[in-house]
């Protein structure tokens, strides 16, 4: 919620990595609609903040290789499809989960995504930063037993941080009634 905006994340007033957003229109996400608004759903909402990625950045419609929405707001652009008698595919991707299409971008629900937003994500815009690889704490043994069972555990680390490089390439729909 705070890389795929338009403005500062709220608990960082210099901006994000330090960026402050004020006559940088480089460093801001491509947003469309309000959250004080809410609007149906429509087909050329989701178009717009694709036309928009592919006005303001390097990026284009096809490296979005997914769009981010509540378990509601899948649900609602499955009503949408079915409302405008247009055939859904479910996409399957990898990890084993599945999605949506829309225009071949698959439309991911997530348990924790912002109720009433749909986000755009370009995963070449987005860096992980590793200050370590992963690694296991190794206090002397890095197996323990597990009291009173007849199991192992271990505990795997990394040290790293998600990091934004484009953040004109990401996209946001907000304000979409679910």
């Amino acid at each position: 919620e705070g890389i795929i905006d338009s403005g500062n994340p709220v608990l960082l007033s210099a901006g994000l990595h330090g960026i402050a957003v004020a006559g940088k229109p480089w460093w801001q996400s491509q947003v469309v609609g309000a959250d004080a608004t809410l609007q149906d759903l429509r087909f050329p909402l989701l178009q717009r903040v694709l036309s928009k990625i592919a006005q303001n950045s390097a990026y284009s419609p096809s490296d979005v290789k997914f769009i981010l929405g509540s378990y509601f707001a899948v649900d609602k652009y499955a009503e949408l499809a079915a409302n405008e008698r247009r055939a859904v595919n479910v996409m399957k991707l990898d990890g084993g989960f599945s999605g949506l299409s829309y225009n071949g971008i698959p439309i991911v629900p997530d348990a924790d995504a912002v109720h009433n937003r749909f986000s755009f994500v370009v995963p070449d815009a987005l860096t992980i930063y590793r200050t370590s690889d992963f690694d296991w704490i190794d206090d002397g043994a890095v197996l323990r037993k597990v009291s009173g069972k007849d199991a192992y555990e271990g505990t795997l680390f990394v040290y790293q941080n998600l990091g934004c490089n484009a953040r004109n390439g990401l996209g946001l729909l907000r304000g979409v009634r679910e």
